[in-house]
């Protein structure tokens, strides 16, 4: 969602819950297991599903940063593939 800041976990969840609207049949399969220092969190991902009868693929990274053991910020870049 570029260009849109999503602050608390409710638009979180929100956002994912529109992006899976947008998908039929959507899947994920992780492609770099977590990797993690402590602090950050680091994973890359493929995910495919039907939209308009074709299917379509993309790939992402999220990194996420955690405090006193919440994620308190979160950056993802995905691509259409």
């Amino acid at each position: 969602w570029p260009g849109h800041d999503v602050h608390g976990p409710t638009e979180l969840a929100a956002v994912v819950a529109e992006s899976k609207e947008m998908f039929t049949a959507i899947e994920f399969t992780i492609e770099v297991p977590p990797v993690t220092d402590g602090v950050y969190v680091a994973a890359r991902w493929i995910g495919a599903g039907m939209r308009d009868g074709q299917r379509h693929r993309f790939l992402g990274n999220d990194i996420l940063r955690a405090r006193d053991g919440r994620f308190v910020e979160y950056w993802g870049a995905t691509v259409q593939a």
